[in-house]
């Protein structure tokens, strides 16, 4: 495979890291005083397999509603063993075997979303998001009037009553037939 950089000393382990994916033959020569040498060479003793990277995409976050994670996987075409979810609340932890998971919350604020995923190599990563969870719009309407003549105009005004929702949009239906 790749190159690794080679450790040379005169101790009795060595420490190396592997950058690249394959299978790796290791060297090992001991010699004593003398200068007496053995060369033991192993191939293919060391198998370096492919780790998955996960990130973590989120659909909607709203407080009491089915909200859609992903966890993407770099490669993409990796074989997954499972994910496991942390939605930073109370019972939120979540054992599966697909990379979609939907998830509830029960209060709005500030969380940490954590999914730890496992390939069927073996190999783990962890992603983790920080979310705002918003509150579900509460949408109150009032009228400037309630009876009218035929031909009056009545004025309608929409309301947000609930304060952790920041920034709202509006569509009207006035379909009155």
């Amino acid at each position: 495979p790749g190159s690794f950089t080679p450790y040379t000393g005169n101790g009795a382990t060595a420490n190396v890291t592997l950058t690249e994916i394959g299978l790796y033959t290791v060297t090992l020569v001991v010699c004593d005083a003398a200068m007496n040498c053995n060369t033991q060479v192993y191939s293919n003793l060391v198998s370096v397999l492919v780790k998955p990277e996960a990130t973590i995409n989120i659909t909607s976050l709203c407080v009491n509603k089915n909200n859609m994670f992903t966890a993407d996987i770099v490669p993409a075409t990796l074989a997954m063993d499972s994910f496991k979810w942390y939605f930073g609340e109370t019972g939120g932890n979540i054992n599966g075997t697909t990379k979609q998971q939907t998830y509830s919350f029960n209060s709005s604020g500030g969380k940490t979303v954590e999914v730890i995923v496992k390939a069927t190599n073996g190999c783990r990563d962890t992603a983790t998001r920080n979310i705002l969870v918003l509150d579900v719009p509460n949408a109150v309407i009032t009228a400037s009037d309630t009876f009218v003549c035929v031909g009056t105009s009545v004025n309608f005004s929409g309301l947000n009553s609930t304060a952790s929702t920041p920034t709202l949009t509006y569509a009207w239906d006035t379909d009155f037939n």
